[in-house]
């Protein structure tokens, strides 16, 4: 399963096998919500089955989609290393099964490998690079992706 998950990608056996022990299956009802923006960064979310939505609210309460992550992949894992709170709400489109990251068992397995503990910090950075699609207010309050990748953090 995990090497089916980019965030995951550069790992070797052993490093999946400390991450696969840490891992809570959790499961989502159609509209049921993973995190909410701006609580406390938890731990992060493998998307295992189904697809999750990814949103911000706006101060009108306005709903606005950021995206749409479909299995394999992850989010919500960008919070666990700038230590600030879930930058977006996640929730299910479907039926969701998700294996989540707590993250003090995360910092735990990172600061426990003998490998360069820099990978684990490098491990969200490829997927932040690669989001273009993240979404910004413009000066005119009007919602718009943004040309730089990974500024909300998923």
């Amino acid at each position: 399963m995990l090497p089916g998950i980019s965030l995951f990608s550069r790992l070797d056996a052993s490093e999946i096998a400390s991450i696969t022990q840490l891992l809570i299956e959790r499961r989502y009802e159609a509209g049921e919500m993973l995190c909410w923006e701006g609580d406390p960064c938890a731990g992060m979310f493998l998307i295992v089955q189904g697809t999750v939505k990814i949103f911000r609210t706006s101060q009108s309460g306005r709903e606005l989609v950021i995206g749409l992550e479909s299995a394999p992949s992850s989010v919500a894992e960008l919070p666990l290393f700038d230590g600030g709170p879930y930058p977006a709400s996640v929730r299910g489109v479907g039926d969701v099964v998700t294996y989540f990251i707590n993250k003090d068992d995360f910092y735990r397995v990172c600061r426990g490998q003998e490998h360069d503990n820099a990978r684990c910090l490098a491990w969200p950075s490829n997927r932040r690079r690669k989001r273009s699609w993240l979404s910004v207010w413009n000066r005119e309050g009007k919602y718009e992706p943004s040309p730089e990748p990974g500024l909300n953090g998923y």
